[in-house]
């Protein structure tokens, strides 16, 4: 059995890598009486719902992107890296713009 990662993983895991570490800068919450507003967490997660994060693994029909959960993994891991501020729980959610749930 091959557990290799495929080149749309490798893709994937590169593509959020260079986007994590060009969006994501703790810098600012480092300082003393940071709060949430520096984090930039509604630009970041703006981009990354732009980016097709948002329900990852939520198949098309219901408004998700339909991937698999071993492209969930890329994202969340590189998530994970850069401990970028985000809600990646809801990568396995339906975007909340769905009107596909409302069906």
């Amino acid at each position: 059995m091959n557990f290799a990662l495929s080149e749309d993983h490798e893709l994937l895991r590169d593509s959020a890598r260079s986007f994590l570490d060009k969006e994501i800068n703790l810098a600012p919450l480092l300082v003393p009486g940071a709060t949430v507003k520096d984090a930039r967490y509604d630009a970041n997660w703006s981009k990354m719902v732009e980016l097709g994060w948002a329900g990852l693994v939520i198949p098309e029909d219901f408004g998700g992107s339909g991937m698999t959960l071993i492209d969930l993994i890329m994202v969340v891991n590189e998530i994970g890296r850069t401990l970028a501020p985000s809600p990646a729980c809801c990568l396995a959610s339906p975007p909340a713009n769905s009107s596909s749930l409302l069906r």
